[in-house]
């Protein structure tokens, strides 16, 4: 097994910097609505949320999936992201959004809003991140859509979520085993060892089903992955049209 650097938030009452989204204390469906609501720039208070609306997008996703190895053994975050996007019906390249849009630092400074190391090696990649990619992406295709980060949402809410349509990339384990933490972190997110992220796109009948950038499409008991989701930070995201 491989060290890899990881993130996991570990304070979900702090705002973050720049354009990181971060909803806590939503219930339901109401979490995405309040990301978007704040992705969009409205102000919601904790205590007495103004939703905007989210269509049902009226389909299942269909995914297909996309494999990282051996080009970007660290890649799991921009395939997982891409593997959403195109079942959401939007062209792209794993490798596009790598190279093009995923903010980067290769010395590690910033692994909280920034692709940390090089997806080729050694590298992780956080929610922040993912949101800032997904933004970019956007803005240079010309497509309504953006990132939202789900961060300390239920793992319900996440279900919910969705069954509206709305594949959401969830943060694991390589090995589906327990996280095993350090004690760095940064602005509330600790590292961990065996980092991974995977593309949640149904939950029925007791099964998590997850499209994974290692091995493919694979169902999980739904209480095991929920529980090590949630040992390992209840980090996700998840792309809106807007």
């Amino acid at each position: 097994m491989r060290w890899r650097r990881a993130l996991i938030r570990t304070n979900r009452s702090g705002r973050g910097k720049g354009k990181v989204r971060r909803v806590v204390g939503y219930t339901g469906v109401a979490c995405l609505l309040a990301a978007i609501a704040l992705a969009a720039g409205v102000t919601l208070g904790a205590h007495s949320p103004a939703f905007l609306g989210l269509p049902d997008r009226g389909q299942e996703p269909i995914v297909t999936p996309l494999f990282q190895n051996p080009e970007f053994p660290s890649g799991c975050e921009a395939f997982s992201l891409a593997m959403c996007l195109r079942s959401m019906g939007y062209s792209v390249e794993p490798s596009e959004l790598i190279d093009t849009y995923m903010p980067t630092d290769p010395t590690w400074g910033d692994y909280v809003d920034c692709y940390a190391g090089d997806a080729r090696g050694l590298g992780s990649a956080m929610p922040p991140a993912l949101v800032a990619c997904t933004d970019a992406y956007a803005n240079a295709m010309g497509e309504s859509l953006h990132g939202v980060e789900l961060t300390g949402c239920s793992f319900t809410e996440l279900t919910e979520i969705v069954e509206r349509g709305y594949p959401v990339l969830t943060w694991v384990t390589t090995d589906m085993e327990p996280p095993v933490f350090s004690d760095a972190g940064m602005r509330g997110y600790r590292l961990y060892r065996n980092f991974h992220c995977v593309l949640l796109y149904r939950v029925h009948g007791g099964v998590a089903y997850v499209a994974d950038p290692l091995v493919g499409l694979r169902e999980f008991d739904e209480r095991s992955f929920r529980g090590l989701w949630e040992e390992c930070g209840s980090l996700a995201m998840t792309v809106a049209e807007s």
